[in-house]
């Protein structure tokens, strides 16, 4: 018989409004993930409930797989490219907080979103959690504007690992 330890309890009562800098993906604290992580595409779904927002079947596609159809972890996760998926505000803060602190990803690219400002606090705050990243693709996003472009240099200038910024 196999036994599985119950889940951790949540970190906040499920009844109660929690702020969106304050959610946590449930799948993330479970132990059985100790080597790899949680599935990303799991976590992307429970980042949607949080969030109240619709799954979004093609991110969940590029989460569930990568290119040699492989499921993809979020501990050994290398490249994810979300080019040209047009995700709004809240769909694209419950993305950004599922793919937080993927320690092996290398490259990420969100080239062709019309990414609005409002949306680059969270996305720097994302890509400081990503030790190994040193590919960023944000071309094409011609709505970022100069106080996105003023983010992007405090990024460059306190990130030394970051080689490649594609705008």
């Amino acid at each position: 018989m196999n036994f599985k330890p119950p889940p951790p309890p949540l970190k906040h009562n499920p009844f109660t409004a929690v702020p969106a800098d304050e959610r946590v993906c449930e799948a993330a604290a479970h132990e059985e993930y100790a080597n790899t992580g949680p599935l990303l595409a799991q976590v992307y779904e429970e980042c949607c409930t949080a969030y109240d927002v619709p799954v979004d079947a093609d991110i969940r596609s590029i989460l569930e797989t990568n290119s040699e159809r492989q499921p993809q972890y979020k501990r050994t996760v290398i490249s994810l490219d979300f080019s040209s998926n047009y995700l709004s505000f809240q769909p694209m803060q419950a993305l950004l907080e599922t793919i937080s602190d993927c320690t092996a990803l290398e490259s990420l690219s969100f080239e062709g979103n019309y990414l609005k400002p409002e949306i680059m606090p969270s996305l720097i705050k994302a890509v400081k959690t990503l030790p190994a990243l040193v590919s960023l693709n944000l071309a094409n996003n011609s709505t970022l504007g100069f106080s996105a472009a003023k983010l992007l240099m405090q990024l460059v200038k306190n990130n030394s690992r970051l080689v490649f910024l594609e705008l």
